[in-house]
């Protein structure tokens, strides 16, 4: 997989665009400390033309650092793209450290970052990819093991009859089919109720809930996916169809708990935080160890909204 990744600073007006080819994996690692070390970080990497910026064939990663706007926007980071919950812990720690910025997850990739810089979005996205992604899959078969499960589709039929269906791959392909994808000869066999927990070790990328009553389709999803409302729309005529972003609990509410996901225990995550940030990876632009451990110590305190960035001059 790519780890390549596009980082541009946005200072009193002026773009400064950078690229990387291997720390697209590592950005949130990079990114953690505050805008300090995120500067020194992005300008260390190889400088390029304010025009050039790599398209989601190629990009895995990317970060606007917007002092104008206070803003950080950014998408990768091997620890966090592919875990809902972890994601949502460590931007609610990242945001006590960057204290009075708007940090944000870039949801649509390198398109989000395009969007914010005002850059047509359609010279940043492939042909081939939109392809590969919106492939039709039209059926409901489960995984053929319990463990292969990556998503579930849970779709309320009538009122007080629902079935969940657990999938392999991603919600997009299985959406793309359209209406189709109701008369599938399986859609008679779903499961009554999943705890997800006693199926798979990790946790699932992606879902998708159909409420055929009112017509409408909800979807949630770990990885980027761009302009996916509009062009899902297309294919299921005369009805409503929300992204729901990495926000994995409304399905679980629409289910009325039948679809339960495995259990996340804020220790858990505050354990992962600490093992992931106090591991020792000689990177140049990051705190000394010591000061690593009183930012984490800080930052998890539940009573404190933001803390002061370790400036190191």
């Amino acid at each position: 997989m790519s780890s390549r990744a596009n980082l541009i600073i946005v200072e009193e007006g002026n773009r400064q665009t950078f690229f990387c080819r291997g720390c697209a994996s590592t950005l949130d690692d990079n990114l953690f400390w505050g805008p300090q070390f995120a500067a020194e970080f992005i300008r260390s990497r190889y400088a390029v033309d304010a025009t050039e910026f790599m398209n989601d064939l190629w990009a895995a990663g990317g970060v606007i650092l917007d002092f104008d706007q206070r803003v950080l926007l950014f998408f990768g980071g091997e620890g966090v793209r592919f875990d809902a919950p972890f994601r949502h812990f460590y931007i609610e720690l990242m945001r006590r450290v960057w204290k009075s910025w708007d940090v944000r997850w870039a949801y649509e990739g390198v398109a989000s970052l395009a969007d914010h810089l005002g850059y047509p979005p359609e010279k940043v996205l492939s042909n081939e990819a939109e392809q590969d992604e919106f492939g039709p899959v039209c059926s409901l078969n489960p995984a053929k093991e319990k463990g292969w499960t990556d998503i579930v589709a849970s779709i309320l039929w009538s009122p007080g009859h629902l079935g969940l269906y657990p999938l392999a791959g991603y919600p997009v392909p299985y959406l793309a089919a359209g209406l189709p994808l109701l008369s599938v000869p399986e859609a008679k066999h779903g499961y009554r109720q999943i705890a997800l927990g006693d199926w798979i070790d990790e946790f699932p990328t992606g879902g998708f809930h159909i409420d055929v009553p009112s017509k409408t389709i909800e979807f949630w999803t770990i990885d980027p996916r761009v302009d996916a409302t509009r062009r899902l729309s297309a294919v299921w005529p005369g009805w409503t169809v929300i992204w729901r972003k990495d926000d994995y609990e409304f399905q679980s509410e629409r289910t009325s708990g039948y679809l339960q996901f495995p259990l996340v225990n804020r220790q858990d995550l505050e354990q992962r935080i600490m093992d992931h940030f106090l591991t020792d990876r000689n990177y140049p632009f990051e705190p000394p160890r010591e000061i690593r451990l009183q930012i984490l110590a800080a930052t998890l305190e539940p009573d404190v909204d933001s803390i002061t960035p370790y400036d190191r001059r």
